[in-house]
């Protein structure tokens, strides 16, 4: 029997036999891409690894996805693809998966653990009965599950926006746990990933169920996050949103409130009590790690008086720490969680370079001399001053300075025009570092601004321009606190710290500011310029770690360790009680004329393919990559880089992991190196030779000698090329094509008048290639 090639046995035998199982081809979805491929960083944007496809993805309706198939062709066994089957399910939370040649079926259900082999696809109605007795719902509560997506929202291109894997998963999981009665519920999704379109999700599908139309609240602390909920993402709820402030009013069913609006803690009467405790069916709480869910906070009481609503959080914080202990001990475990790394492996989120700046007085600190005096005549404290203390305690201007001419340069050096947040200490230090950069980069005087609370109306008017992609000022946001959750700016390529850090949870928020992609503008990744020591968080456990409690037991065990830490600390309250004081002052010392240089410049990356929680230089992670690829011997690598097909497919190997030759010439200036030299140079610690360096040593030799003089012409412009552009030029034809040839009559004449054939071309060229990279 002849070969039946895949899509062939799709076509002739998998579609019907998924017609006469009663599924809808139109409805179901064939090479279902599941990811969109991890982003490589290549120069000042970059190139994608292969997205995961799925052959076909089931669904029961438009929307409602239940089962994937992996289809081979027909003469393959018919059980090969399950592993790749049930890989892809289980990414997409799906309860069943196959595998088929078209002729038999295997199937793997995630609900039994079984697997066994069929000689037809179940019926729509079977896998949703299945699933149906699984959750343990009725036909109403699958009615509302099965709900469709609103499609409302529009990309930049103009289609409407399709949500994403996970971004299902969680609206699903949300929906699952809501029709189960469960009264509180928490999303934990890194920053970049949509938290508010899935709340809108959320919301429209509730909405949408029941008449009347129940009543929603999406709470917020920051006007920013709630006129971008408001008035873009929730947008489809039309003219039955609101925004409460001042006054009640009760005709609308989506409400939008900040904290603050809501009078909490006032002496006079409290806007949220003029509601009834009952006026909300559910509550949609953004970015819940912050003080809502408290139990000593005043935003605690709003949830405590809506306390029959549902109450559905959203966070980006994936793991506890004493600054968010909190948010899982109100809502419990997550009902699904998306990390960061995650996000970037899937290539949804932008990958990043970190850039390490060591500033010598931050390396051993300031010491004042005897009896010092600041420049305002007050005597320093004798003790240390390290980089924490800086900019908060001690201003030293110079320090200031050397931050400021060390970011412009690098804009200047990479491009002028990138978008970047620099992030202070404090807001005085931000007024200070904006004016330095403005002088630095002599642009004009919407190049570099401040954007913190204080600048009101004039802060919110340069944020909103500096959000807009389509839009090149302001270029650097200079800012402390107000910037570092919450804000998206698609197009930031640049996160600058200047600021001390120690909450994992705002290290999280302020990295998130750069994951967005945004390929219209070409960013695919992003730079973190580090003048604090902050990326020394990457290395904490906690860094993307999971939840903190996967299991109701573990929640448990955690609610009742706060339950006693509280009675502890209360019996300790009432016992020993100090006084109440005025907090104190902290004292301020300004310095000037203290000579500030930089000890030092790395290019790191946060690396988890070896060693959990590392950060590692870029050349050193380039060597050990090339190493384990070649199983630490040099003799392969050579082989390998003087066949041309082998070369293309160690490449592409390097890429996958994140190595690139643009990113090595970029960080090492060695632009003239050959890439195999600089491979060779970071995994063996050879000499990087030059392009010129191995060209010069073939004329030496006179290899070109052996052949005719018309091809060895040609040779010659050949090898002049490849010492311009490298490697690449000596792959396929393409080169040829070039006005340089035109005088030997382009491809054809090379081809055929110089060498004879292309097998003859080809040969010589191999055999060039292997005399560059000889051995000496």
């Amino acid at each position: 029997m002849a070969h039946i090639s895949e899509s062939t046995t799709c076509m002739r035998y998998i579609d019907p036999k998924l017609a006469k199982a009663g599924w809808d081809l139109e409805m179901c979805d064939r090479e279902y891409q599941i990811t969109k491929g991890r982003i490589i960083p290549e120069g000042r944007t970059g190139k994608r690894s292969a997205p995961l496809k799925a052959d076909y993805v089931l669904k029961t309706n438009s929307d409602f996805k239940i089962a994937v198939i992996e289809a081979k062709a027909y003469d393959k066994p018919h059980d090969e693809g399950m592993q790749q089957a049930q890989d892809y399910a289980n990414r997409m939370n799906l309860k069943f998966a196959y595998a088929t040649n078209g002729q038999k079926i295997e199937e793997y259900d995630f609900i039994t653990n079984k697997q066994k082999t069929i000689d037809h696809f179940p019926t729509p109605e079977n896998l949703l009965y299945r699933l149906q007795k699984d959750l343990g719902f009725n036909d109403k509560q699958m009615t509302y599950l099965q709900e469709p997506f609103d499609r409302s929202a529009y990309d930049p291109s103009g289609d409407p926006i399709e949500p994403r894997y996970y971004q299902e998963i969680a609206i699903n999981a949300a929906l699952k746990s809501i029709l189960a009665g469960k009264k509180r519920i928490l999303l934990t999704l890194a920053t970049g990933t949509g938290k508010t379109f899935i709340a809108y999700q959320i919301a429209k599908k509730l909405w949408k169920k029941d008449r009347p139309h129940p009543k929603i609240l999406f709470l917020a602390d920051r006007t920013v996050l709630l006129h971008q909920a408001k008035n873009n993402a929730f947008a489809g709820f039309g003219e039955a949103r609101h925004k409460i402030q001042r006054v009640v009013e009760t005709a609308y069913e989506m409400y939008f409130a900040l904290y603050q609006a809501l009078d909490v803690g006032k002496n006079e009467s409290e806007l949220y009590k003029q509601y009834s405790a009952d006026f909300f069916d559910y509550v949609i709480i953004d970015e819940c790690h912050r003080g809502s869910s408290t139990e000593s906070g005043d935003w605690r009481k709003i949830l405590d008086y809506f306390s029959r609503a549902t109450h559905i959080g959203m966070t980006a914080t994936p793991k506890h720490a004493a600054d968010n202990l909190d948010t899982y001990d109100y809502f419990g475990s997550p009902v699904y969680t998306y990390s960061l790394k995650q996000g970037i492996e899937d290539g949804f989120l932008a990958p990043y370079m970190i850039h390490r700046v060591n500033l010598e007085i931050d390396i051993d600190g300031y010491v004042p001399k005897e009896g010092e005096r600041d420049l305002d005549g007050k005597l320093l404290e004798s003790k240390t001053y390290t980089y924490k203390d800086f900019d908060r305690t001690l201003i030293v201007n110079e320090r200031r300075k050397t931050v400021a001419s060390h970011l412009v340069k690098f804009l200047q050096n990479n491009k002028e025009y990138d978008k970047t947040i620099l992030f202070c200490q404090n807001s005085e230090h931000a007024l200070a570092m904006t004016k330095l950069i403005r002088n630095y980069s002599e642009q004009r005087h919407d190049y570099c601004v401040r954007i913190v609370s204080a600048e009101g109306e004039v802060g919110q008017e340069y944020l909103d321009h500096f959000q807009a992609p389509n839009l090149d000022f302001p270029v650097v946001a200079v800012t402390s606190r107000l910037m570092s959750t919450g804000v998206d700016v698609p197009t930031c390529r640049i996160i600058a710290l200047d600021k001390s850090i120690n909450s994992m949870t705002e290290f999280k928020q302020i990295i998130g500011r750069g994951t967005r992609v945004f390929e219209p503008k070409g960013k695919m990744w992003f730079s973190i310029i580090d003048y604090r020591k902050a990326t020394r968080l990457f290395e904490d456990e906690e860094w993307d770690g999971p939840p903190v409690a996967q299991t109701d037991e573990e929640q448990e065990m955690i609610t009742k360790g706060k339950r006693r830490n509280r009675v502890g600390k209360k019996e300790i309250t009432e016992v020993q009680s100090p006084p109440k004081s005025d907090p104190k002052k902290i004292e301020t010392y300004h310095i000037d004329g203290y000579k500030i240089e930089i000890h030092g410049e790395s290019v790191l990356i946060f690396d988890q393919s070896m060693d959990k929680h590392r950060l590692v230089s870029y050349q050193d992670y380039t060597g050990e990559t090339v190493k384990r690829l070649v199983n630490d011997e040099q003799r392969p690598l050579r082989e390998i880089w003087t066949n041309p097909e082998r070369r293309q497919h160690f490449v592409r190997k390097l890429e996958e992991r994140g190595v690139t030759f643009a990113h090595l010439r970029e960080i090492t200036q060695l632009y003239k190196s050959d890439a195999f030299d600089l491979l060779m140079h970071f995994a063996f610690n050879a000499h990087a030779k030059t392009r010129l360096q191995r060209i010069e040593s073939i004329r030496k030799k006179a290899f070109l000698e052996k052949f005719p003089e018309k091809a060895r012409d040609v040779l010659e412009v050949i090898l002049d090329h490849y010492g311009e552009h490298g490697y690449q030029e000596l792959e396929g034809t393409d080169m040829l094509s070039l006005p340089k040839f035109e005088k030997f009559g382009g491809q054809f004449g090379v081809i055929n008048d110089r060498f004879g054939d292309r097998q003859r071309y080809d040969k010589a060229i191999i055999e060039l290639t292997q005399q560059i990279y000889l051995e000496n």
